[in-house]
């Protein structure tokens, strides 16, 4: 995926730039969003459930409907830049189908 490329090749300059003290101090929730920044792990597999899990967690983060309401401007929108990646999703399993049929429509 572009935005986890873009981490991991960027990953000594941001330890250099933002030490993990400094992030947790002007962004107290950036851990919890688990982008991995720090940890040296292997990579694991991409799922339906981690992609499930992923978007739900998008979903929280956006403002409220309400937020938008009295503003007269569209609610955000999400966009997502890589479908040939998401095709691949009902590959693997029944679950991976269901939920791409059900994000697609």
């Amino acid at each position: 995926m572009q935005f986890k490329s873009f981490f991991d090749e960027r990953k000594t300059f941001l330890k250099k730039t933002l030490p993990e003290t400094e992030i947790r101090a002007k962004l107290s929730y950036f851990f919890d969003l688990k982008f991995k920044l720090f940890d040296e792990k292997e990579k694991e597999e991409i799922t339906s459930n981690a992609v499930s899990e992923l978007l739900g967690k998008i979903a929280n983060a956006l403002p409220n409907w309400s937020f938008w309401k009295g503003y007269n401007v569209s609610p955000p929108i999400l966009i997502i830049d890589e479908a040939n990646l998401l095709s691949q999703l009902g590959d693997n399993s029944k679950e991976g189908a269901i939920f791409l049929k059900s994000f697609l429509n």
